[in-house]
């Protein structure tokens, strides 16, 4: 008989109420954070009972660090994934059915997470293991009973050795057998502690096996739903101190990257669940913030962060929004990514230089890199997550809640919400329509799209509160603010006044009031037609008719035009009372900020000027201002330069020799349409001085940005 002890896995006594068994693994590298894996099997009837979806457990004000699974999207679960699990419903698109077709799921990836009520804990409870009289099992426990697993111990020198803590608290380790384990938990229910498997990939699976399992039909009653759970054993109590990784950022990473070549996650979770930029931190951070301010709902209702179209995120999809995440990262991408000087000035990363880079470690190694825009370890984020605290958020409240235009279109949404909150009362439509919209609108409760009279009105009430606002602000002349290219134009304008303000060692907060100073005067009640784009300047440039263009040259042109107004005496008075006693040479730095107004006019009318002669050139045949003879003039000339450019590309004409006719013809009409739209850029915004424009004629690379 041998004396090897047989497993025993019904011998303990049941302390938790979920229970399953499979084969354990684990997953990292050298330079990873380890996770440790047990693949098993669910019945459909246990789906339900077992799993759940990483939005039950969200807490009831909004948590960004727990938002790491989309929104069910029951359209697609309703029209792909279900009739991939029944084979009869796709014979009528000759789809082999029946026994002829094989199906499979891949696993779901669940996360073995601790829980209070709805609110999902930082770390585990502190690991403890025993092991058993006769040296044969190993029985490792997280807590006095949040969830346990229960090794059998190998005497295979090629066995994992699984690194571990006694009752005392001091590290041991032993060699465990990778087969089968049994995972053991306690579940929590209400607003008890304990845990949850929470599925973190494959809820759009998962919501289709439910669905399909309630229809009683029998189709999948004998299958066995593979299942990955997924822990993170270092992420305990007792190492919080090390700088370990939170469960929350350990499954939003593991998110984040298994979905990074599936279907692309909607551009905002990106952002937020991602913490491989300082503007993802940036932009997580400023939501969190909002949120824990008195009216934090209603201001984070005008901040979108929950866009599920990727080629949506980086513009302004509901009319009643200020802003959205994807511009604002963006924005802050372009200017800072290759800005380290800048990036350090601004989050004054030089007063937290021992916390970046401690003395054991070497800065620049792998322990220890040097901090950039997308380079830093999770140690490093947490230190940064404070200086984007102190610097960066006050930067974008300035922005969108300050600065007067965005206030005071937060002002009309405020307005508006209020009257939809007074009809949620409504003895009809109360409870069916007007609370679904405002929901919707304040906490993200996601009317479904169906055939429902009821919730076809209650997103035509959502609509209609979006017009209203956006209605509002076209009739008191800030249309302009809500473009995604204006607000990106207002990122490039200060982080060029960074710039200035880091040679003057300005502290950045004086930065943020210069750019609130001078977005206000943008947009005062005397100047806000400045941005109208019936002037014949805003064509070309910014507009086509009432169309904004959307390339990379108008958000460099309205950069620019907002630059113009630190050339105005006015502008300039207001930030000399900012930075009176501040300790700044106030006449040279106010001399700089002048002369850098002064160039704006012009740089503005390169991009006018580059915008005319790419507009004259697809449309000059059917401008009714010329006559048919200088079209003709103006087509044989372009017809003539394309065929000597051609000769010169085949090496058959002297480049000297190519015509210059219709160049000479283009600057004609730019140099009449400069003098026309200049004079009336002047008069709007009072210069006195003239506007001289570089050559419009250089080569010049556009690029389309999504259609705002």
């Amino acid at each position: 008989m041998s004396t090897e002890h047989q497993f025993d896995f019904v011998e303990d006594e049941k302390d938790y109420d979920i229970e399953r068994q499979g084969s354990y693994g684990r997953f990292f590298t050298s330079n990873s954070f380890p996770i440790e894996y047990i693949l098993t099997t669910l019945r459909p009837e246990q789906l339900e009972e077992y799993l759940t979806f990483a939005k039950d457990v969200r807490p009831e004000q909004i948590d960004f660090d727990l938002l790491m699974q989309r929104d069910i999207d029951e359209d697609r679960v309703r029209n792909e994934i279900a009739p991939y699990l029944d084979p009869r419903s796709s014979e009528a698109d000759g789809v082999p059915s029946g026994s002829s077709r094989a199906l499979f799921f891949p696993p779901l990836l669940v996360a073995i997470a601790p829980v209070e009520g709805k609110k999902m804990g930082r770390y585990y409870e502190d690991e403890t293991c025993e092991i058993s009289a006769d040296k044969t099992r190993a029985f490792r426990k997280w807590g006095r009973n949040l969830f346990k697993i229960t090794y059998q111990v190998s005497k295979s020198a090629n066995s994992p050795i699984i690194e571990t803590y006694d009752s005392n608290g001091e590290k041991f380790s032993f060699p465990a057998r990778a087969s089968q384990v049994i995972f053991e938990g306690w579940k929590s229910k209400g607003n008890s502690p304990g845990v949850r498997l929470i599925v973190i990939d494959g809820q759009h699976r998962l919501k289709a096996l439910q669905e399909v399992y309630k229809r009683r039909d029998g189709l999948i009653d004998d299958l066995l739903v593979p299942i990955c759970l997924l822990y993170a054993p270092k992420s305990q109590h007792r190492l919080e101190s090390e700088g370990v990784l939170t469960i929350p950022e350990v499954f939003r990473q593991l998110f984040v990257d298994v979905n990074s070549t599936a279907e692309t996650v909607g551009g905002h979770f990106n952002i937020l669940l991602k913490d491989n930029n300082i503007g993802s931190l940036i932009c997580r951070q400023f939501c969190s913030s909002l949120l824990e301010m008195g009216d934090g709902r209603q201001k984070l209702a005008v901040v979108e962060w929950n866009t599920k179209k990727f080629k949506e995120s980086t513009n302004i999809v509901r009319k009643y929004s200020t802003t959205s995440i994807g511009i604002i990262e963006k924005a802050l991408r372009e200017n800072l990514k290759k800005g380290a000087h800048e990036l350090e000035y601004w989050l004054n990363l030089n007063s937290v230089q021992d916390a970046l880079y401690p003395i054991e470690h070497e800065k620049g190694s792998f322990e220890c890199p040097v901090v950039d825009w997308d380079t830093f370890n999770s140690r490093q984020r947490k230190v940064l997550a404070e200086q984007v605290n102190k610097y960066a958020v006050p930067l974008l409240y300035d922005i969108y809640f300050r600065a007067t235009a965005f206030a005071s279109m937060f002002e009309e949404f405020q307005k508006k919400l209020k009257q939809l909150e007074v009809k949620c009362g409504d003895t009809q439509k109360g409870i069916n329509v007007y609370t679904p919209a405002y929901e919707q609108i304040l906490d993200y409760m996601q009317i479904p799209i169906d055939k429902s009279r009821d919730n076809k009105e209650a997103l035509s009430v959502v609509r209609e509160l979006g017009e209203q606002v956006s209605l509002a602000m076209d009739e008191t002349g800030l249309k302009i603010i809500q473009y995604a290219l204006y607000q990106r134009g207002v990122f490039a304008l200060w982080f060029d006044l960074l710039k200035i303000g880091n040679i003057f060692n300005v502290q950045p907060a004086l930065i943020n009031d210069i750019l609130v100073a001078v977005l206000d005067e943008a947009h005062s009640h005397e100047l806000r037609n400045v941005f109208d784009y019936k002037h014949s300047y805003m064509q070309h440039a910014v507009f086509r008719a009432d169309n904004i263009i959307t390339i990379d040259e108008t958000r460099k042109a309205l950069k620019s035009l907002l630059g113009s107004f630190l050339g105005l005496e006015k502008t300039l008075k207001i930030i000399a009372g900012i930075i009176r006693d501040k300790g700044i040479n106030e006449k040279d730095f106010l001399g700089r900020l002048k002369t850098y107004g002064d160039q704006c006019p012009a740089d503005f009318f390169k991009s006018y000027e580059k915008g005319y002669i790419r507009d004259f050139k697809k449309t000059y045949t059917l401008d009714e201002a010329l006559s048919a003879s200088q079209k003709d003039r103006l087509a044989q000339a372009e017809a003539k330069q394309k065929q000597h450019k051609k000769e010169y590309r085949e090496k058959i004409r002297a480049r000297e020799d190519v015509s210059t006719e219709f160049d000479n013809l283009l600057d004609t009409y730019v140099a009449s349409a400069v003098a026309k739209a200049s004079e009336s850029f002047k008069t709007t915004l009072g210069l006195a001085l003239d506007i001289i424009p570089g050559s419009g004629t250089d080569e010049f690379d556009e690029y389309e940005d999504p259609v705002e």
